[in-house]
């Protein structure tokens, strides 16, 4: 495995020296910088091929999302993990398509570590704190949700990145019949509500154990029986 390089984003520094320590913990990683957020912080992403970025914010917010999505124009293959504290669920469901891991501030430096693997290996990440609080917010109002079993296969493929072709392929149906799929899954749920999507996804245990795109622990919140 190559090396992977990371920055470091912060508005705490002294949250950002404990992240700098645990990173040289971490075998196939190494830190190209610790820098402030803000226009230093884009500076050193146009300058650095960095693989990883960790951003540290005091809390999330819509000016905040504005700052990732430069970031994004600026190196659209980097990948972003996000420290910061508890939000609502409509507010990190803004955030979810721009990032690729997010984590609460008091969960464990191993917690931390797990999750820059995970976001390395090109896969979404929310830690287990983050994880519970959402899914308890979600469980009631996707109990009411029945899907069909071919929407329930096209949604599967959907929760593991398969885009229309591939899915049409795999099921042998036309690419119009994935669309129209995907359409009603999309009205039974909510335009673009990932978060009660994934829940449905597994308390409904439609997901092989090695694929869960959002988090890797979610058996253990939505399907006690698995744990």
């Amino acid at each position: 495995m190559k090396t992977q390089i990371l920055l470091i984003g912060y508005h705490q520094r002294i949250l950002a020296d404990a992240l700098s320590a645990v990173f040289n913990n971490i075998k196939d990683f190494a830190l190209a910088g610790v820098v402030p957020i803000g226009d230093e912080l884009l500076d050193k992403i146009r300058v650095y091929e960095a693989d990883i970025l960790v951003l540290e914010f005091n809390s999330l917010s819509f000016l905040n999302l504005d700052y990732i999505k430069k970031i994004r124009l600026l190196n659209h293959n980097l990948k972003i993990l996000i420290l910061s504290d508890l939000v609502s669920r409509g507010l990190l469901e803004k955030w979810l398509p721009e990032i690729d891991g997010y984590m609460l501030k008091s969960c464990s430096a191993e917690e931390f570590i797990f999750a820059i693997r995970k976001v390395s290996a090109s896969e979404k990440y929310l830690c287990s704190k983050v994880a519970t609080s959402l899914f308890k917010q979600e469980q009631q109002s996707s109990d009411e949700i029945i899907l069909t079993e071919r929407e329930r296969e096209i949604l599967v493929l959907m929760l593991m990145m398969e885009n229309n072709h591939q899915i049409a392929e795999k099921l042998n149906i036309s690419e119009s019949t994935v669309r129209t799929h995907r359409k009603n899954i999309r009205h039974k749920f909510g335009t673009s509500n990932q978060i009660q999507i994934l829940t449905y996804a597994c308390r409904e245990r439609l997901l092989p154990d090695s694929k869960h795109p959002i988090c890797t622990n979610c058996r253990i919140h939505c399907a006690p029986a698995l744990a």
